[in-house]
């Protein structure tokens, strides 16, 4: 889980710090003050550190650089890493640390400047020096080191794989939903095709990507698979009763005579207005129940160690999204969660803690939590008066 980020000079994020991160965190404020910036910074960066080739970047001056610094928990040890990134030089600074013992001291996995590379000794043995080809100047260096390091240096290969691995596993989703032709009702059963679809640049924001999901959880993890139909249905929120794969077998598919076989997944959706329930494909649902099952998949299938939503509560009805908020906090201690929103509701669904006030001054974005004074003024308010809603407008009005 993450615990602190920082973003300098990633668009409008000069100095943006996200601290004190807990499962759950909403960045709220006025449009165009940058929280998506915010999101799409970590991502850019998570990207740029998991991917073995040169990537899409914003341009920066000559003599800036780009700085994250991100301080996580993962498989119990606790990271600090940091990169910086020029557009003219790639990445050039990059250090790992593990956090030494309980205290607050930290020893070096790695260090790279440019393009050499210092792994200290732990014990005996001796410092390892490493220099990267030219070709690897904008890249991580974390995917060379867990292949390429000698086995000697197991323990720090493990911290590297771990790191990298967890960093792998943070995604932004936008949620965005165009053009979904109401036709695409069926996929072949090919792991293979699943797989290669998996690489696909932004698959995971694709709009056929939901319904493989769902398929692979049904073929590969029925536990997870029960979870969504309990999580959907009558005990929960009250929107689908059950999910069905069905088995199609087309004898006719060519010249051979060998099988096509294809499964059609269909849903049994709850109708508001009748007793009772409809089949239905993916496609023919409402947007906000394509939404919901769209998080909820997400979150159940992609294994992320951060899901980053843009304004969830889109299209969804109030009573519903109570339901959805609710459901997620009930998983941050497994998931970590991080919103960019204008609801209302969604705040309500929160503690004043996980708030972070998103602001812009001079062209900057600003981010801060609230201080111990407005929590505890907003936790009186919360008890005697309104809303943290209410209360978060009151404090964005005073900023």
């Amino acid at each position: 889980m993450f615990e602190k980020i920082h973003i300098q000079s990633y668009r409008s994020c000069k100095d943006v710090f996200l601290d004190n991160l807990r499962g759950t965190t909403a960045l709220i404020g006025r449009n165009g003050v940058g929280k998506t910036n915010i999101l799409r910074a970590i991502q850019w960066a998570m990207e740029i550190i998991t991917t073995f080739y040169e990537i899409d970047s914003p341009r920066v001056r000559v003599n800036e650089a780009i700085i994250f610094t991100f301080i996580f928990t993962s498989n119990g040890t606790k990271y600090h890493y940091i990169f910086k990134f020029n557009t003219e030089k790639g990445i050039f600074t990059e250090n790992l640390q593990i956090q030494f013992s309980n205290k607050n001291e930290w020893k070096d996995i790695f260090i790279r400047n440019h393009s050499n590379i210092s792994i200290p000794k732990h014990s005996s043995q001796d410092d390892l020096r490493l220099t990267l080809s030219s070709e690897m100047r904008g890249v991580s260096c974390l995917y060379f080191l867990q292949t390429f390091l000698p086995e000697e240096y197991s323990t720090q290969q493990k911290h590297i794989i771990n790191t990298l691995s967890f960093f792998t596993s943070v995604r932004y989703y936008s949620l965005d939903e165009e053009n979904i032709p109401k036709s695409s009702q069926g996929f072949m059963d090919e792991i293979l095709d699943y797989e290669e679809a998996l690489r696909k640049k932004n698959f995971f924001e694709s709009k056929e990507a939901v319904t493989i999901k769902i398929f692979n959880l049904w073929k590969n993890d029925k536990d997870k698979f029960n979870l969504l139909k309990l999580l959907l249905g009558e005990k929960s929120l009250n929107l689908i009763k059950n999910i069905h794969v069905e088995k199609i077998t087309n004898i006719a598919a060519n010249r051979s005579n060998q099988c096509s076989i294809r499964y059609t997944l269909s849903l049994n959706h709850t109708n508001p207005k009748k007793t009772g329930h409809y089949s239905c494909f993916y496609t023919h649902l409402s947007y906000g129940t394509r939404r919901i099952l769209r998080i909820l998949t997400a979150m159940l299938h992609d294994n992320c160690s951060l899901l980053m939503f843009e304004q969830p509560e889109d299209g969804i009805h109030i009573a519903l999204l109570e339901k959805l908020i609710a459901t997620l906090k009930s998983y941050d201690d497994t998931y970590q969660f991080m919103f960019a929103t204008h609801s209302p509701t969604v705040l309500n669904c929160l503690a004043p803690q996980d708030i972070r006030l998103v602001t812009m001054e001079d062209g900057q974005t600003h981010v801060r939590t609230l201080n111990d004074n407005e929590i505890q003024a907003a936790q009186h308010y919360l008890k005697e008066e309104g809303t943290l809603a209410d209360f978060l407008e009151i404090v964005q009005e005073e900023d």
